[in-house]
């Protein structure tokens, strides 16, 4: 998947050393310092579960949103002014995560897959 993206697009893969949302405003920290800014948009390529976006360093759900959200407010303001934050997740978790409640927490407009992605990062 990596190989098929643009070469304007940063990919940042998470790992388990720290908190997604820690290490997504840290990557747009690190860019904005590098001389970057005003990003269109943040896309979060995750798996899902019944009310989550599971990420290997734990779940960010409305149970652990205000765990996170020192780092989810830092996601905002490095986006342009009509920056969006995408989640992209398998099962659909759109329905059930609290979308309202992590744009609230990023200061931004967050838009979610609502169906089953297909192999092709496709919405099916």
């Amino acid at each position: 998947m990596l190989v098929a993206l643009r070469p304007d697009i940063a990919a940042v893969l998470l790992d388990s050393s720290e908190p997604a949302a820690a290490q997504i405003a840290k990557a747009l920290e690190d860019r904005t310092l590098a001389g970057h800014s005003g990003f269109a948009g943040v896309h979060v390529l995750a798996h899902g579960a019944s009310g989550e976006v599971a990420f290997a360093a734990g779940p960010l759900s409305l149970e652990t949103i205000d765990e996170h959200r020192a780092s989810l407010a830092a996601i905002g303001p490095a986006l342009a002014k009509d920056g969006e934050v995408l989640l992209w997740s398998d099962g659909a978790p759109a329905r059930r995560v609290p979308l309202i409640a992590l744009g609230i927490a990023t200061y931004t407009g967050v838009m979610a897959a609502i169906n089953w992605l297909g192999l092709k990062g496709q919405a099916d």
